[in-house]
């Protein structure tokens, strides 16, 4: 029999493995940047022989993006917590590409939060005052100082009575351009002091001391304040006027408050000032009378101090009011010849309780002995009658001295 055919052999398909790519640049646009925002990491595939490749898949830790007419694939790249994220091409894939080299080092993304602490100088401040806030920052991935600024939420000056908390609202990263960031939340007080200012007695005499009771409250939260107070006027004064006293400066030992609320109240010195006095005969003869007389006013008001006001004591004797002259009287007089002075010597206040007086000038009243008509006549009688017996004693002592003669 003749030989079986030979069998037949047939060669294998050429296969086109197409061309080899080459990932040869990468940009991304941020090298840090905030949790949750978006980084565009790019990357350029070229053919070996030359040119861009347009238009394959290029997979990016596992998202693939398809590369523009230039030959960069976009990758869109976030991530939601801090880390240093890597990027990595997995693979490229499209018609007549072969396999892929990269020649590039691996993209990295550090993925950061800004941490803030904020503390205050002083926890209660003036009404009016700047709140002091210290803001110290850090990047969380490494600790490094933030180097930025920051904003708050609110004003740092109010002028309301008030807690005010204070967090910040937003931040301007100068290095990074970060702007997702973590803050904690900080209280400031603005507060004023309440003072309350009562006097224990409104009207004094002049050069008495004013004694006023105050107290104080914190405004916020009724706090009793034990601070010192500055009055606006001395305690004493030497002549007759009206204050009204108010608080014009605090010192407070417990939060250094200098902002604060006063009432007032109104003091007056004062004293019985003797404006006028007289005498209505100055000269009358012993045994016959007279009437001394002064008018006095309160110093301040210049009001008229009357019957109804109190009594004014004369040489320590009590005047009388005489409602029709207006003015304080007295009846004086002496069993004895000579001069007396009358001055006010004290004061009862029965309004206001003052014992402060001014006085004038004593009034001053002579008293005579009145002369007796028929005195003169015996004086001139008893003289003739002394002068008679003077001659005849004389006469007879001039006789006795002439016989005498004689006998001898």
């Amino acid at each position: 029999p003749p030989p079986p055919p030979s069998p037949v052999v047939i060669p294998p398909p050429i296969v086109d493995e197409g061309e080899d790519v080459v990932i040869d640049e990468y940009f991304q646009t941020k090298v840090r940047a905030s949790v949750g925002s978006e980084v565009e990491v790019s990357f350029h595939v070229s053919w070996m022989s030359g040119g861009s490749v347009s238009g394959c898949l290029v997979e990016v830790n596992g998202t693939q993006c398809t590369t523009n007419s230039t030959g960069w694939a976009i990758y869109n790249a976030s991530f939601g917590r801090v880390k240093a994220e890597t990027y990595e091409v997995l693979n490229v894939l499209g018609d007549n590409i072969g396999d892929f080299v990269v020649n590039i080092s691996t993209p990295v993304v550090i993925w950061d939060i800004v941490d803030l602490n904020l503390t205050v100088l002083s926890e209660r401040v003036d009404v009016g005052a700047t709140a002091v806030i210290d803001c110290s920052g850090a990047y969380r991935f490494d600790g490094a100082r933030f180097n930025g600024t920051v904003a708050y939420n609110d004003t740092l000056t109010h002028g309301v009575v008030g807690q005010r908390n204070y967090v910040v609202s937003n931040i301007t990263d100068m290095q990074f351009g970060l702007d997702v960031f973590d803050s904690n939340t900080v209280s400031v007080i603005f507060d004023s002091v309440d003072i309350n200012l009562t006097i224990v007695e409104p009207r004094l005499d002049v050069g008495a001391e004013a004694s006023l009771i105050w107290s104080g409250l914190y405004q916020y939260d009724h706090e009793p304040f034990y601070g010192e107070i500055e009055y606006s006027h001395a305690l004493t004064s030497d002549v007759a006027q009206s204050v009204m006293f108010t608080v014009v400066n605090i010192t407070d030992t417990k939060y250094g408050l200098k902002a604060f609320t006063s009432s007032s109240c109104e003091c007056t010195w004062d004293r019985i000032e003797v404006t006028e006095c007289g005498v209505d005969n100055s000269t009358v003869n012993v045994g016959e009378e007279s009437i001394v007389w002064f008018k006095a006013v309160y110093a301040n008001e210049d009001q008229v101090f009357d019957g109804e006001s109190g009594v004014l004591m004369c040489n320590g004797t009590e005047l009388e009011w005489s409602p029709v002259m207006e003015r304080w009287e007295r009846i004086v007089f002496s069993k004895v010849e000579g001069e007396k002075q009358y001055h006010v010597t004290g004061v009862e206040d029965l309004r206001y309780a003052l014992s402060s007086f001014n006085s004038t000038e004593p009034v001053v009243v002579s008293f005579l002995v009145e002369p007796d008509e028929g005195g003169s006549e015996k004086a001139w009688s008893d003289l003739v009658g002394l002068a008679v017996i003077g001659v005849i004693v004389s006469g007879a002592v001039v006789a006795s001295i002439l016989y005498i003669q004689k006998r001898s």
